[in-house]
């Protein structure tokens, strides 16, 4: 171990004596999740100012193709080509399949909706049942897909959290049910500050539960989607099951990152402009659900992207291109293949090797270059839970200390030159990941520690 700290010693001495400068860095991320160096680089933060005005001239995009839709179909031009079409590129997508949005199997599972949803085959014990019966109301039209949004209000009983109140609102803010609902168990606490619940609100309610079930078995048609905020919550309290399902704390992604959920009023204030739950008297769930219904409408209208972490940047070479900058990269193809945007000269490569070979050119008639070799993080990949080999570890660092040297050779005079060592060994945190029995403080210090990096910088 102390020869191959002094090897690995020396070889920082070297690189410090070729490069100007060294900087430990630390990779982007959360206690528990890290990124990947071109997850975090290729990409450039957009303020709050500059988000909401990227915003602002998308939906005026799509308020101006919705006013000149509706001027169409009402007679008033007879020219269908004078307004831009859905398949415009500068338009954002409208998919004709609201099924895009549906929660998969997994991200019911893991986001802890009941089994049913997810598992067809599961028992029946816990006594859930089902949105959709036979006995639903049947659409006219088979392939419509009707949404729904469920908000529920709950209070805490021996049982856990019980029902207490529930709002669902249709695509066009109509109210179609709101009803307070009386628990099966005496209150031990009504959640008055979040729910808006009090013991006077419920004096006198006789609705229970069953009588709920039966009221959205009713109602609810065939091939409905249920949307709603953490609606697994919901669904847990209605005692009921549903596969499509449009979740807005899953579908639009939390500024925090990691499993960060976003709350709803957040998000009514970044997206819609509106602030919602100000008062002291709780939440409204009739509010709440004309709220994530508006989420959810945005989404269609934006497309499946929209609200992801994503949206709150902008492309590293589009950013360049619009400073007038050329850009070059060589990288693998599941990463180049993301910036094959614009004019840029991405190249696709398999191999560290082959990336070398072309770089000098690319180098050379470039004002930004992005090259990544990935050798050294495939052969911790390829040691999966086998024991590190230092022989093979030290000709793996050694070739790539081979192949930044010739790059560095071809790169010309005035460039500033970033080697940046992103991350270290994660075997260790997919090992604890994959632990059925999570130990959540060594995963933190396992992800703390492959965090760790070096950047080595030089003006030529």
């Amino acid at each position: 171990m102390v020869k191959y700290l002094q090897k690995r010693r020396k070889r920082a001495n070297q690189a410090k004596r070729a490069m100007e400068k060294v900087v430990p860095t630390n990779a982007s991320g959360t206690d528990f999740t890290f990124q990947h160096a071109h997850e975090t680089l290729l990409s450039v933060p957009l303020s709050k100012s500059q988000l909401k005005k990227k915003m602002k001239k998308s939906r005026d995009k799509i308020n101006d193709n919705e006013t000149l839709e509706k001027i169409h179909e009402d007679g008033c031009s007879s020219n269908k080509e004078s307004y831009p079409s859905r398949g415009d590129k500068d338009l954002p997508a409208v998919p004709v399949d609201k099924s895009v949005f549906l929660l998969t199997k997994d991200q019911l599972k893991s986001n802890k909706y009941p089994v049913r949803c997810y598992d067809e085959a599961a028992n029946d014990e816990d006594g859930f049942l089902p949105c959709i019966t036979r006995d639903s109301p049947t659409n006219g039209n088979s392939e419509e897909q009707p949404v729904f949004a469920v908000d529920c209000e709950m209070c805490v009983t021996s049982e856990g959290h019980e029902l207490t109140r529930i709002s669902i609102v249709d695509e066009s803010m109509n109210m179609l049910y709101d009803t307070l609902v009386k628990p099966g168990r005496p209150i031990l606490d009504y959640k008055t500050k979040y729910s808006g619940i009090t013991a006077e609100i419920l004096e006198g309610v006789t609705v229970t539960l069953q009588d709920v079930q039966k009221q959205v078995t009713a109602l609810l048609p065939t091939g409905a989607i249920l949307a709603g905020h953490s609606l697994d919550c919901d669904l847990n309290a209605l005692k009921m099951y549903h596969n499509k399902v449009i979740d807005t704390a899953v579908a639009y992604k939390d500024k925090r990152g990691g499993y960060f959920k976003p709350s709803l009023k957040f998000l009514a204030e970044f997206y819609l402009q509106k602030k919602i739950q100000k008062g002291s008297d709780g939440h409204c769930s009739i509010e709440d659900a004309k709220t994530c219904m508006e989420l959810v409408k945005l989404k269609f209208r934006e497309g499946p992207t929209f609200g992801l972490a994503g949206n709150a940047s902008e492309g590293l070479f589009d950013k360049m291109d619009s400073e007038k900058k050329t850009c070059s990269m060589l990288d693998y193809p599941y990463i180049a293949n993301l910036c094959r945007s614009g004019g840029h000269n991405v190249v696709p490569c398999t191999s560290d090797s082959e990336i070398v070979l072309k770089a000098a050119n690319l180098i050379n008639s470039s004002d930004f270059t992005w090259i990544h070799l990935q050798a050294v993080q495939h052969f911790y990949e390829r040691l999966k839970d086998k024991a590190m080999n230092e022989e093979q570890k030290e000709e793996v660092l050694k070739e790539l200390d081979t192949r930044v040297r010739e790059i560095y050779q071809d790169i010309p005079d005035d460039c500033l030159t970033l080697v940046i060592m992103g991350c270290g060994d994660i075997r260790e945190i997919i090992r604890l990941q994959r632990d059925p029995s999570p130990r959540t403080e060594e995963l933190r210090k396992a992800v703390q520690e492959a965090k760790k990096g070096l950047c080595f910088m030089k003006f030529t």
